[in-house]
């Protein structure tokens, strides 16, 4: 049984709502299933069961999403590093295959032929010269799983060997017998590693592609200029297809039998304002014309540009079969957003929010205009006609004319019945129809239906608000528009989401928009239960009180709303800054709330007694940074006292002291503490009790994280850091920091992000051990919020990408992992991962030993297996790690405890160019970051852990071989001499 991960992806909340053609109808008249894009992730929803199924596998977000005409294969791709192209069982979710970089930077277009014989792929463009490609893949090939593997992974080859190889080997380890065997034969064991290897390469070898890895059949270059985002196939021939970008299209054509390393052959028509005498828009996308050698394209402006053969027209060097552009034609006030095809129709979406079906003249034949959803950004058709036609015999092809009963109205005011029938009839009489009424007054118009009745599959319409409207062709015929609306699959989730909250005590969250909506959610419904949107507002941030009764919501505008958590009405506005509101927090007993603004500024309200009643007081502001506030947070004492800090990236903790504070005087700081240099905190949190931890049990404890991804645990009482420990090492800096209890034991847990991509878990208390901490891609871009549901069953994050996922949070997994690192004797020696600089550091604790108890120590040595912790920081410097002298606590030290305290103190980063010369900066060096050789010393010796003269001359006098301080170092002393003549780096 697979081990269960400490976070899967249980809903998904939004979609992908920029990106065009983002969903697909899988629906067959058996099921109701769509795929749609949310961010790096595809989902199948079954809307029956209201179950998604996870596509996971990308780390960038998802371009492109196709199927096959069966549609049994869904097909994503994306664009950038890593980039992806997989091939999905549209029944179960399983991968088929993968196509890893299909293209050099990913792919912005997908398309496949109406046969399902060929699949085509727009690469993205380079970044600098924007260069594209194209190419044509067979379907049975990229269909068919690679044997005995179920998708192509990204791991070498083993099939490259060198042709020639000569290598270096130790006599001592090559004239050593192996235990158990004769002497040492000419043929290397695995015990036989040489010292240095030289290898020579087949280049034929190493440039062929890996065993079983797929290759386009045709694949040309795009011409630089016009960025193409749009490829599609013609129906009506099986070798062309176009594609087209903002400026340009291209016609692209193969032979019927394309060899390996084909290249396209492909014309681009010029179109220039002056041919239609109007300005025309930028292309959106393009279709041929079903039946027709017509090409359609959309544009920004709202026209259809067509496109037909020049035939007798055509000019010297282009051939007769060649299109240009003969007509514009405008089918919507609005851009268009969306152009396709169904069957014999042309498809058209505006940002309008219409949805509109064309013949192949061009003359309109239905239009659904009462969607309401926003602008369109897909139309996606079932598989199957609606029951009520799939079992008829008036519609047994897609195309077939189907004319319903009609009447007509003449000239001559007659209303005649006609029986579609009678088209069938021979005899002229039966043709003729009834008339209903012998005459009508002379002044109302005339009335006829259309000539033919609508007949498509029903379909499903992605909108640009993140909405999945599922809409029956025959609504079309509805008289009332709330009957031709559709119906919506999934709740709307903004598309901007900036903020993010839980619910204390229910299985409910609250988000709040960058465009001002407050909406509340059932997490386990996954259904919207209330929303309001503040006009004229731009939302930033959101939190719950802690028993749930209000909500604290913080605006740009600096703005403050208070309002209702169960109807989002108004309780109190604020408006007490000039500058954005970035971060809200409310008190465990729901009297205060603060808030800090993008001046670096606190703000403090209390619920305070007025009149028979309780109302919101503005307390007061101060300012006690000079850096961002990158924490602010209220928390219990153990003592059960309330207390408010708030950190930044200047390296400062601030206490206010919320005793003292009223409406008269203001809110009050009780005290500041400056963190160590190199401490810059991003997130902080109230650290959860710790309990071997027995002299600090009554102790207030911060738990923070800063740039050099370390975890912290600071004392705001002793105002000294207590224990510093390394922290998750993939995705930056923690950029936000929450804890939870797990509810499968009585563990506490922090939950984290990153600002970019990860999320992930660490085990409580900490340890700096890798094995206690799991991450994953949540999102491919920033992770705009973090927040764990009231029982800590369910992690939510919100991405910049549209999209909030909820995850299943399961610690067995971590848990286990941590007790099992926590029990190996090598712990530590794992986690360094140096065996050189490992054996280096025992010798160096041996020394530290033998020194302790004396060089010229001739009596018999007891070695204690300790060190004296007056000589931590020597023993640290010699393995590389530069740590102050201060904060010695215990006497002696072991080597394990000495290694442990070096893996978590030590910087992630070794010392660079970059940080001399930043430190040089800091000491005052002048526009040639240069400082004098006295201004140097007298730093060195008087700032900081002073230096006393001795100690410097004779620190110098080591590094160079100088015997003074005047020969050490020159009269003006620069970033670069100082650390390749001073210090000995290769610079």
């Amino acid at each position: 049984m697979a081990e269960e991960p400490a976070l899967a992806l249980n809903w998904v909340f939004g979609g992908s709502a920029t990106i065009s053609n983002n969903v697909v109808n899988l629906s067959d008249g058996f099921t109701q299933r769509i795929c749609y894009l949310a961010a790096h992730s595809a989902v199948l929803y079954d809307s029956r069961q209201r179950r998604q199924v996870f596509l996971q596998g990308h780390v960038n977000t998802i371009t492109c999403l196709a199927v096959s005409v069966d549609r049994s294969i869904i097909i994503t791709a994306d664009a950038g590093y890593g980039s992806l192209m997989v091939l999905w069982d549209a029944r179960t979710g399983e991968p088929v295959r993968s196509v890893p970089q299909p293209h050099t930077h990913g792919v912005a277009a997908l398309d496949v032929s109406l046969d399902g014989q060929w699949l085509a792929s727009v690469g993205a463009p380079h970044p600098e010269t924007k260069e594209q490609e194209i190419s044509l893949w067979s379907m049975a090939e990229v269909t068919s799983p690679i044997p005995g593997e179920p998708w192509v992974t990204l791991t070498p080859r083993a099939a490259q060997n060198p042709v020639l190889q000569i290598s270096l080997w130790s006599m001592a380890e090559v004239t050593s017998p192996i235990p158990g065997e004769p002497w040492v034969t000419l043929t290397p064991t695995a015990a036989q590693n040489p010292v240095l290897q030289i290898s020579l390469w087949s280049m034929a070898e190493i440039t062929s592609p890996a065993p079983g890895a797929v290759l386009p059949h045709v694949s040309s270059v795009i011409p630089a200029g016009d960025t193409q985002h749009c490829v599609r196939f013609n129906m009506n021939a099986n070798n062309e297809l176009l594609s087209n970008g903002p400026r340009r299209i291209y016609f692209w054509s193969w032979p019927a039998v394309p060899a390996p390393g084909s290249r396209f052959k492909f014309y681009s028509p010029p179109l220039r304002s002056k041919d239609f005498k109007q300005a025309v828009g930028n292309f959106v996308q393009s279709v041929f014309v079903p039946g027709s050698s017509q090409a359609l394209t959309g544009t920004g402006d709202g026209d259809l540009v067509v496109w037909d053969e020049q035939g007798l027209t055509a000019q010297m060097g282009t051939s007769a079969t060649d299109r240009r552009a003969i007509k514009l034609m405008r089918v919507h006030k609005s851009p268009i957003t969306f152009l396709s095809t169904v069957g014999d129709y042309i498809v058209t979406g505006g940002e309008d929010g219409f949805l509109r079906f064309f013949d192949p003249l061009l003359r309109i034949v239905a239009w659904f205009e009462d969607i309401g959803c926003g602008p369109i950004t897909c139309a996606s058709f079932a598989a199957s006609l609606p029951e009520r036609l799939a079992s008829a015999d008036m519609a047994d092809t897609l195309n077939k004319f189907v004319v319903p009963d009609f009447v007509v109205s003449t000239a001559q005011s007659q209303i005649v019945a006609v029986v579609s029938a009678a088209f069938e009839e021979f005899e002229a009489d039966k043709r003729r129809g009834r008339a209903l009424l012998d005459c009508m007054p002379t002044d109302l118009a005339g009335l006829a239906t259309h000539p033919s009745r609508f007949v498509v599959p029903d379909f499903v319409v992605s909108t640009a608000q993140s909405q999945i409207v599922a809409v029956a062709s025959a609504a079309f015929e509805e008289f009332e528009a709330d009957k031709r609306r559709g119906r919506a699959l999934l709740d709307c989730m903004p598309t901007d989401v900036a903020g993010l909250a839980t619910h204390p005590c229910r299985p409910e969250f609250v988000v709040i928009s960058r465009s001002g909506v407050i909406q509340r959610w059932d997490m386990a419904g996954h259904t919207c239960l209330a929303t309001r949107t503040i006009d004229k507002a731009r939302g930033g941030t959101i939190a719950y009180s802690r028993d749930g009764s209000f909500l604290v919501v913080g605006l740009e505008a600096g703005l403050l709303h208070i309002v209702d958590s169960q109807e989002l009405t108004e309780q109190h506005v604020a408006k007490n800054s000039p500058a954005a509101i970035t971060r809200v927090a409310c008190s465990m007993t729901g009297r205060h709330v603060a808030a800090c603004d993008a001046h670096n500024t606190v703000l403090l309200y209390a619920h305070v007694a007025f009149k028979q009643a309780m109302r919101w007081e503005f307390v007061g502001k101060a300012r006690g940074h000079q850096g961002d506030i990158s924490g602010l947070c209220f928390g219990e004492t153990p003592a059960g006292k309330t207390r408010l800090f708030s950190v930044s990236v200047d390296g400062r903790c601030v206490d206010y002291d919320l005793e003292r504070s009223s409406t008269s005087a203001g809110i009050v700081i009780g005290a500041h503490s400056d963190l160590p240099d190199g401490h810059h905190p991003t997130a902080v949190t109230f650290a959860p009790p710790l309990p071997y931890y027995k002299h600090f049990s009554s102790e207030t404890q911060l738990i923070m994280a800063d740039t050099n991804f370390k975890l912290s645990v600071f004392n705001p009482d002793a105002q000294a850091l207590e224990a510093v420990y390394l922290g998750p090492t993939f995705g930056g800096p923690i950029s936000q920091l929450l804890t939870f209890r797990s509810t499968s034991s009585t563990c506490n847990f922090l939950a984290y992000a990153t600002r970019e991509r990860v999320v992930g878990l660490i085990a409580w208390p900490l340890a700096g051990d890798p094995a206690q901490t799991m991450g994953l891609i949540a999102h491919p871009g920033d992770v705009q919020s973090l927040a764990i549901s009231y029982d800590g069953r369910k992690l939510l994050t919100a991405g910049n990408d549209g999209t909030l996922h909820m995850w299943d949070v399961s610690t067995e997994a971590l848990e286990a992992a941590a007790a099992v690192s926590a029990a190996r004797p090598d712990r530590w020696a794992r986690v360094l991962d140096d065996d050189d600089l490992l054996e280096d550091m025992r010798d160096y604790f041996c020394y530290a030993q033998i020194k302790a108890q004396g060089e010229e120590y001739i009596q018999e040595r007891h070695i204690p297996g300790t060190a004296p912790v007056s000589m931590l920081p020597d023993l640290m410097r010699a393995a590389g790690y530069y740590p102050s002298n201060a904060g010695e606590r215990a006497d002696t030290i072991s080597f394990e405890d000495m290694l442990t305290l070096f893996i978590n103190h030590r910087p992630l980063a070794a010392v660079t160019q970059a940080s001399i010369s930043d430190a040089f900066d800091r000491l005052g060096a002048n526009a040639e970051g240069k400082l004098s050789r006295d201004q140097l010393c007298q730093m060195l010796t008087h700032s900081g852990e002073e230096m006393t003269t001795e100690e410097l001359k004779a620190a110098l006098i080591i590094l160079t071989g100088a015997d003074s301080v005047r020969h050490a170092l020159p009269g003006q002393v620069n970033s670069k001499s100082f650390a390749s003549d001073v210090l000995g780096f290769d610079t």
